[in-house]
């Protein structure tokens, strides 16, 4: 299936989150704004696609399967993108992976005082972020982009859950900030990629005006 995206673009974002389509953080919209003014005014504009409406216009299948899953979500971005207008829709996901390790400290949970306040336990969080960008009519894959990014804390025994927690949801919007910069230089290549081969076919086609 051959490529028709053309720039300037409607872009939609979609953010998943536990196999759902989540709300954008202030700091994620206000970095996808910025980068489309570094993309420059040849680029389009990125536009969050809704939930409330890819629920309107989404119907499950009455007896889905877990393999199933991860294609109807597609088909309900897909559906969802097409009543905004969209050309394309950027998809990304976000999650993480956790770790905890005892300091020499831990003595310190063996009282009451000590479990409350020492510090016993290194708390350690990795956000993981990928990003697919898909045709909303046709499902053509036109490029991906993923980022890491690794946090870490001190907390005591009985304070751990909350500071783990707390930690891993600021550092999956941290990530996913992280990401914004390898999407924009994954548009980058591909308006070059795309600039070119309009220019390339132009370049045929004058060359079959002149040699009939």
């Amino acid at each position: 299936m051959e490529p028709d995206l053309r720039f300037p673009a409607r872009i939609g974002l979609v953010k998943l989150y536990n196999g759902r389509i989540s709300n954008l953080s202030a700091e994620e919209i206000e970095e996808w704004s910025n980068a489309k003014e570094r993309l420059g005014g040849g680029f389009g504009e990125f536009i969050p696609v809704s939930s409330l409406i890819a629920e309107s216009v989404y119907t499950a299948p009455q007896t889905p399967s877990r393999q199933s899953q991860a294609r109807e979500l597609m088909r309900k971005v897909r559906l969802a993108s097409a009543r905004q207008h969209l050309d394309v829709t950027l998809i990304y996901e976000v999650f993480s992976s956790s770790k905890q390790t005892k300091l020499a400290t831990s003595v310190a949970d063996w009282t009451i005082v000590g479990a409350y306040f020492v510090p016993s336990k290194s708390i350690e969080t990795t956000g993981f972020a990928n990003a697919l960008l898909m045709d909303v009519r046709t499902g053509y894959p036109y490029g991906t982009a993923s980022a890491s990014l690794s946090a870490d804390d001190l907390a005591s025994t009985f304070d751990r859950r909350d500071k783990l927690r707390n930690l891993k949801d600021r550092n999956q919007i941290e990530t996913a900030l992280q990401l914004v910069p390898e999407v924009e230089s994954m548009m980058r290549d591909l308006m070059k990629e795309l600039a070119d081969s309009e220019t390339e076919a132009r370049s045929l086609e004058s060359v079959a005006v002149a040699n009939p």
